[in-house]
């Protein structure tokens, strides 16, 4: 591919670049705050709950 590094990622490839980072982050914070609404989000065994 022949462009800006940035863009194009260099040598590592387009899943390096700008525009793919950019994709896979908005995606995760997407998600992310899905499961957060509807409570899909699971604890660790290892963590202890606080009790009152």
């Amino acid at each position: 591919m022949h462009g800006p590094v940035i863009l194009t990622g260099g040598s590592f490839g387009p899943e390096a670049g700008l525009p793919a980072m950019v994709t896979c982050l908005a995606a995760a914070v997407l998600l992310l705050a899905y499961a957060g609404q509807h409570s899909l989000i699971v604890t660790p065994q290892w963590v202890q709950r606080r009790t009152a």
